[in-house]
Parts: C-alpha cells; sequence; structure tokens
C-alpha cells in the first residue's frame, strides 16, 4: 500500500532528524507489534542502529509509560488516545548525555 511506504518515509526522516537537532549518535523508533503482545518492533533507525529495523524485541519499560533517562541513553513514550504506541530512544553524543533542552526536544518528538 502506498500509505504504509509514507508512513515508513515520515518515520525514518523522524529518526535522522531526532540525530541532527539533538546531536544524538543514533535514535531508534519502537512500535508495538499488534501481532505479538509484549513484543516492539523497530520500526525505524538513525546511525548505527539502522542495521537492527524490522527486528522484534520484548517490550521495555518505556512502553510503560515511564521516561528512561541514563548516562548514555533517553527513551520517551509515545502515546495517543491514553496509550502508549511505541517509543523513541536516542543514544547521547560520545562522552557525554543529554541536556535539559534537548530531553525536552526528544519528549516533544516522541
Amino acid at each position: 500500500m502506498q500509505h504504509e511506504g509514507y508512513s515508513a518515509l515520515v518515520l525514518d526522516r523522524l529518526a535522522k532528524q531526532t540525530c541532527q537537532v539533538v546531536g544524538s549518535m543514533s535514535s531508534s523508533i519502537f512500535a508495538r507489534d499488534p501481532g505479538a503482545p509484549g513484543t516492539v518492533i523497530v520500526v525505524a533507525a538513525c546511525g548505527p542502529r539502522e542495521e537492527i529495523v524490522g527486528s522484534r524485541f520484548p517490550a521495555f519499560d518505556g512502553f510503560e509509560g515511564d521516561v528512561l533517562s541514563g548516562p548514555g541513553c533517553a527513551t520517551f513514550p509515545a502515546t495517543w488516545g491514553g496509550e502508549v504506541h511505541g517509543a523513541l530512544s536516542a543514544e547521547a553524543p560520545a562522552g557525554g548525555g543529554f541536556g535539559l533542552r534537548a530531553l525536552e526536544l526528544l519528549s516533544e518528538l516522541a
């Protein structure tokens, strides 16, 4: 379907813009797998993570609506209709973390 191709293009562009806007080393966009509850699919990525697009993983804490931020990575849930449907994850620039403004931007992008 043409609609699915456009959606993939938009998500791919969002992953790339995430890297550019916050200076991230890489980013990934995850979506719930409707055919396998408790599983997520990497639907788009930028940087070294591009090779995992299409891979499935067990759902992680970000899918409970929590914002995860650690020394080198931040993950924000993507919600609509009061439910978490996906997540945006970004790896911080080499040797650093994300500042408050970058975390705010990531939250908005998710």
